[in-house]
């Protein structure tokens, strides 16, 4: 698995001699903004002032007149850390020293743990750990309750920790790129999750329950070694695109309540019939992606998915199509490609 290459480009003011270093310079200008990016620095140990930013005042600061306008009763608290793309391999457990932590970004580095006190950061609500060479995380993460965006793809995880149903105002989750044969079986209790990738993995199964994440809008499994998905995913009625490409799933989900659905993805797998019952849970679909599978049939259900705008059946066993295919009007692609059709309508392909 190869992690994303580091910028080129240099942080602004960073010359060779202030490579793997933090001048003072920039910490004194994080009390004020609350914001410290130190992305692209080769830093490989992150220096504990950095943890300590708001506690260990300089002397020079302390001594500034009444006068001045650094005062240093005025600092604001770090609210926003930029870690990323440095070499960073492991963060220290004062990382709670930073309580009023919002932002934490440390993708594209080297870490390979990270503390049980990353728990304790209880206003923080974006964190990305992509791009690292995390095989697990700690249980404490469940902790994190304010946590809005988990961002762990391209790592090495096998497996996720339960407690990650805990984070009930987790919005995004991106586990992909990762080495998991299954979701931890408590997903279902994020009950705020929006948007779930967890394409490019191993997934051989889905969790039951996955009804609970009742208001999730996107959900990528693609690449992936799915047979089947669960039923409860038929359950969820915000579901607006759904990725199930190369997989090894041998029919069509039942999405009976998914009427929000517009993208249906299902290509690269090992359907080979498609159940009327099934087409006609997709009315809301306007983009259907079945290409390269083995199917030989397309039901004439077909004819009432009256929005579909776009129908990808190439790679495919087709001899024919539904004779009133010619009548959705808003049907505007068609791709056909490698199906051995004895003649195709231009009303269809046009």
């Amino acid at each position: 698995m190869q992690g994303r290459k580091k910028f080129a480009a240099k942080t602004a003011g960073q010359n060779e001699s202030t490579k793997g270093t933090v001048p003072d310079a920039i910490l004194k200008q994080a009390r004020k903004s609350g914001q410290l990016n130190l992305s692209n620095r080769e830093i490989k140990i992150i220096p504990d002032k950095i943890w300590k930013i708001n506690q260990e005042i300089p002397e020079e600061e302390r001594n500034a007149s009444l006068d001045s306008d650094e005062k240093w009763w005025d600092q604001t608290q770090l609210n926003k850390l930029i870690l990323a793309s440095n070499q960073i391999t492991s963060i220290s457990p004062d990382v709670q020293l930073l309580q009023a932590l919002v932002v934490l970004d440390l993708h594209d580095n080297e870490i390979t743990s990270l503390p049980e006190a990353i728990g304790e950061l209880s206003n923080l609500k974006k964190l990305n750990l992509s791009y690292n060479k995390l095989t697990c995380l700690p249980s404490e993460i469940g902790n994190l309750s304010a946590l809005v965006s988990l961002m762990i793809q391209h790592n090495q995880l096998k497996e996720l920790v339960e407690n990650i149903g805990k984070l009930d105002k987790l919005e995004e989750l991106d586990v992909s790129n990762n080495f998991l044969e299954t979701l931890a079986a408590s997903s279902g209790s994020l009950t705020s999750l929006r948007k779930l990738n967890a394409s490019h993995n191993s997934l051989r199964n889905c969790p039951a329950g996955v009804a609970g994440m009742s208001v999730l809008c996107e959900i990528n499994f693609s690449n992936n070694k799915l047979e089947t998905l669960p039923e409860d995913i038929g359950k969820l009625g915000k579901l607006e695109r759904l990725d199930c490409r190369y997989n090894h799933l041998t029919k069509v989900p039942t999405l009976q309540s998914c009427t929000r659905l517009k993208e249906l993805y299902v290509g690269y797998n090992h359907i080979a019939n498609i159940n009327p019952d099934e087409i006609l849970c997709l009315s809301s679909v306007m983009i259907l992606h079945l290409r390269d599978n083995k199917i030989a049939r397309l039901p004439n259900e077909i004819t009432t998915m009256t929005v579909l705008e776009r129908l990808d059946l190439s790679n495919n066993n087709l001899s024919e199509l539904p004779y009133r295919m010619g009548n959705m009007n808003k049907l505007k692609s068609v791709i056909l490609d490698g199906n051995p059709l004895r003649s195709i309508r231009r009303d269809i392909i046009m």
